[in-house]
C-alpha cells in the first residue's frame, strides 16, 4: 500500500480529523473560555477544563463526521470487482471505527465526563469559599477578632498559596503583629526555672514516660495488666505513670476484689511519691511550674481533657526538656480529640468542597434537616461551617434545633449500626479563650456530640448528589437510586438518568452505522475535487444537532418508561429496542450495493 493510499484510508482520515478538531476546539476555548475563571490562579486550568468539556460535548458529532468524510475524499469503487469485496475490505473498517468510537464515547460519558465536571465544580466552590473567607478577614479585623481573621487567612492561603495580592499581604502582616502582641511570651525568669526543674530535684534520674501507658493509646486490657504495668512504672520511678495505671486498674477490677485493693495501694504509694517530690515553696518559680504540672495531671486524671491540654501546652512552653510535659500533652490531645477538635484542622484539610448544602435525613422521631454554609468531605472525615440541625416529629413539629460555627463529622459504629458522629466543640490550639460550641435553640444539649441516624457513606453520596446528576458516576447513580429514597429524593430521577446514560451510549453504535450507510449512498463516484473541504466544518454542526435530538428522545422515553413501568421493565425495554435497532442497522448496511 502506497503512502497516498494509507493517507486515504478511513482509519487515518478518522484519526487525523478527530485530533485536529479536538486541537482546534481546545485552542478556541483557551482564547474564549466562555466564562471567567473563579480565581486568577485557576486561569489556565479553567481554560483547559472548558476545552476538555467542549471536546466531550462535540465528540459524538466528530466521530460521526469522521465516519462520513472518507466517502467524500476517496472513491472507494476503484480496484474492487464486486461489492462484497468492497464491503469486507473497506466498509467493514468503517464499522470497526464506529465500534471503537462508541467504546471511547462510553468511557468518556461514564468515567471522564463526571470527573472533569467535578473538577470544574471544585474550582467554582473553592472560588466561592475564597471570596467568603476574603470578606471574612476584613470583617473580623474590623471587629478586632484577630484569631478568626487568622483562620480565614489560612483558608485563603490553602486555596491560593503565594497570592500576589498586596492588600492581602498588608492584612497578613497586620494579623501577625496583633497576634504576637496578644500572645504569651516566656520571661527570662521562666527560662531560668527550666534548669531548676531538673530530674535531680525530684530525687532520682528520670526516665521518659511510656506514652503507650497513657490514656488515649494502647491501654491495658484488664486489671491484672494495669497493675503489672503500674508496678513496673513505680520501680522505674515513673510515678505519674504508675499512679495513672493504678487508678485505671481500680476501674477495671471488680468491686471489693483483691485486685482492686492492690491497685488502690499502688495508687496511694505512687501519689505519696509524687507529693514527696514537691519542691520547697521558697523556690517560687520551680514550685509554680510543679503546681502547673500537678494541676494538669489532676485535670487529665479526672477526664478534663481540654483543660489538661492547655495546661500541658503551657508547661511545655516553659519546660521543653521535661518529658512528662510532652507525653502528657500528647495523651491529653488524644483525649481532646474524642470530644472536640481544633479549627486549624479545617484550614489545611484537603477534600471536596460543597457550599450551600442542605440535607433531609431520616430520624427515629420523624425527620431531620441538616445545613452547612460549606462542607469539605473526604473518605473518613468531613468538616463543616455554620452547622445547623433541626429535628421534627412525624407531624412536622420541631423537636430540637442546634447550631454551631464549626462541625467535624466522623463515621462511627453504634450498636452494630453505621452512623455519623458530629463534634461541635471547636478549639483554637494556641488560645484557650478562643473556642466555639453548639448553641441549642430548642431541646436540651446532648453533651459530647450529636449522632446522626445516617451512615457516613450515605452522607458522602448525599454530598455528591448535591453537585448535580451530571457530576455523578454511574455507580453513584445506582447507589443513590437504592438508598436515597428515605432522604427526600425521588428515586425515579436516578433511574431515569441511568437509562439516559446507557441509552445515549448504546444507541450511538446503530446511529453510527446508519451514518455510514448515509455516507455510502452519497459518496463521490468520480474523481473527488476539493468540495469535501466544505464538509469539514459543516458536518460536526449537523451531526451535533442529530446527537442532541436522539439523546433528547432517549431521555424523554427513558423518563416515561421509568415513571410508567419502573426501572426493571425500562431496562428490558431498552435492551430489546437496542437489539432491534442494531439488527436493522446491520441489515440496512448489508443491503447496500453499487
Amino acid at each position: 500500500m502506497t503512502i497516498k493510499e494509507r493517507l486515504g484510508s478511513p482509519q487515518i482520515i478518522f484519526l487525523i480529523y478527530i485530533l485536529v478538531s479536538a486541537l482546534l476546539i481546545m485552542i478556541f476555548r483557551f482564547i474564549f473560555p466562555g466564562s471567567a475563571s473563579p480565581l486568577p490562579i485557576y486561569a489556565r486550568s479553567w481554560r483547559l477544563i472548558q476545552g476538555v468539556l467542549e471536546i466531550f460535548n462535540f465528540f459524538p458529532a466528530l466521530v460521526l463526521s469522521a465516519l462520513v468524510i472518507p466517502f467524500g475524499i476517496v472513491s472507494l469503487e476503484a480496484g474492487y470487482q464486486t461489492f462484497a469485496e468492497l464491503f469486507f475490505k473497506r466498509l467493514i473498517n468503517s464499522v470497526i471505527l464506529a465500534i471503537a468510537g462508541a467504546v471511547v464515547y462510553g468511557l468518556i460519558f461514564f468515567l471522564a465526563l463526571p470527573t472533569v465536571r467535578n473538577t470544574e465544580d471544585d474550582m467554582l466552590y473553592k472560588g466561592e469559599l475564597y471570596q467568603t473567607a476574603r470578606n471574612g478577614i476584613t470583617e473580623r479585623i474590623s471587629a478586632g477578632n484577630w484569631q478568626e481573621a487568622s483562620q480565614f487567612l489560612n483558608i485563603c492561603d490553602s486555596i491560593w498559596p503565594d497570592n500576589p495580592d498586596k492588600e492581602l499581604a498588608v492584612l497578613r502582616d497586620e494579623i501577625a503583629i496583633n497576634l504576637s502582641e496578644g500572645g504569651y511570651e516566656v520571661s527570662d525568669e521562666r527560662n531560668q526555672a527550666r534548669s531548676l526543674l531538673a530530674p535531680d530535684i525530684r530525687g532520682s534520674t528520670y526516665v521518659a514516660a511510656d506514652v503507650s501507658a497513657l490514656s488515649g493509646d494502647r491501654n491495658p486490657v484488664d486489671a491484672t495488666q494495669a497493675i503489672t504495668m503500674s508496678g513496673e512504672a513505680f520501680r522505674e520511678e515513673r510515678y505519674f505513670d504508675a499512679h495513672w495505671l493504678a487508678v485505671l486498674g481500680t476501674r477495671l477490677a471488680a468491686d471489693g476484689s483483691p485486685q482492686q485493693a492492690n491497685a488502690s495501694r499502688l495508687a496511694s504509694d505512687a501519689w505519696n511519691m509524687i507529693s514527696s517530690q514537691e519542691p520547697n515553696q521558697r523556690e517560687e518559680l520551680v514550685y509554680s511550674l510543679y503546681q502547673l504540672k500537678l494541676q494538669g495531671y489532676q485535670a487529665m486524671n479526672s477526664g478534663e481533657w481540654v483543660q489538661a491540654f492547655y495546661i500541658f501546652q503551657e508547661l511545655l512552653s516553659h519546660t521543653p526538656d521535661d518529658p512528662d510535659a510532652a507525653n502528657f500533652l500528647a495523651a491529653s490531645e488524644r483525649g481532646v480529640m474524642e470530644i472536640a477538635f481544633f479549627v486549624e484542622e479545617m484550614d489545611v484539610f484537603p477534600g471536596e468542597i460543597l457550599t450551600g448544602s442542605l440535607f433531609s435525613l431520616p430520624n427515629r422521631y420523624g425527620r431531620a434537616a441538616l445545613r452547612f454554609s460549606s462542607i469539605i468531605t473526604s473518605a473518613d472525615v468531613a468538616y463543616g461551617r455554620d452547622f445547623e440541625l433541626m429535628t421534627f416529629d412525624e407531624n412536622s413539629r420541631p423537636l430540637t434545633s442546634v447550631r454551631s460555627r464549626y462541625a467535624k463529622l466522623l463515621p462511627v459504629i453504634i450498636n452494630d449500626k453505621a452512623q455519623v458522629f458530629v463534634l461541635t466543640h471547636a478549639l483554637n490550639r494556641y488560645n484557650k479563650d478562643d473556642y466555639s460550641n453548639s448553641e441549642w435553640l430548642l431541646g436540651s444539649d446532648t453533651g459530647g456530640g450529636i449522632v446522626l441516624d445516617i451512615s457516613y457513606e450515605d452522607l458522602l453520596v448525599l454530598s455528591h448528589v448535591r453537585r448535580g446528576l451530571a457530576n455523578l458516576q454511574i455507580d453513584d447513580l445506582f447507589t443513590a437510586s437504592r438508598k436515597l429514597g428515605s432522604f427526600g429524593y425521588i428515586t425515579q430521577i436516578f433511574d431515569a438518568e441511568i437509562i439516559n446514560r446507557l441509552g445515549s451510549v448504546l444507541f450511538f453504535l446503530p446511529i453510527a452505522i446508519f451514518v455510514i450507510v448515509l455516507g455510502w449512498r452519497y459518496r463521490v463516484k468520480d474523481k473527488p475535487r476539493y468540495a469535501f473541504i466544505l464538509m469539514l466544518p459543516v458536518l460536526p454542526v449537523v451531526f451535533h444537532g442529530l446527537v442532541f435530538l436522539y439523546r433528547s428522545a432517549v431521555n424523554i422515553i427513558g423518563i416515561w418508561l421509568v415513571i410508567s413501568f419502573g426501572f426493571t421493565i425500562s431496562i428490558i425495554a431498552c435492551i430489546i429496542a437496542l437489539t432491534v435497532t442494531l439488527f436493522v442497522s446491520m441489515i440496512v448496511l448489508a443491503a447496500q450495493h453499487w
